[in-house]
């Protein structure tokens, strides 16, 4: 099995209250990347804020993000990956 590789990544936004909280961290997500090369499923695995809503904007730029699928004997497979979401106040 070869693994999915990103093409494309976005990266979460801040939310007006997260911002003013200047709350900092790592959101965790587990997805599946389908055999399309997108998003499919996104569920938080470690927390850093439900409250301000970054769980939430973690997960809106995970569903933007497009790899090249994983393969399975050269046939597209969907494969569940972790992803790492940083809020950095500049």
């Amino acid at each position: 099995m070869v693994a999915p590789r990103l093409v494309r990544q976005s990266h979460p936004k801040y939310t007006p209250e997260g911002l003013r909280a200047k709350i900092e961290g790592v959101v965790e997500l587990r997805v599946v990347v389908g055999a399309d090369g997108t998003v499919r499923d996104a569920q938080v695995t470690r927390s850093l804020d439900t409250a301000h809503g970054l769980d939430q904007q973690a997960i809106a730029a995970a569903r933007e993000w497009v790899f090249s699928p994983a393969t399975l004997n050269g046939k597209a497979v969907p494969m569940t990956v972790v992803l790492q979401m940083e809020f950095r106040v500049h």
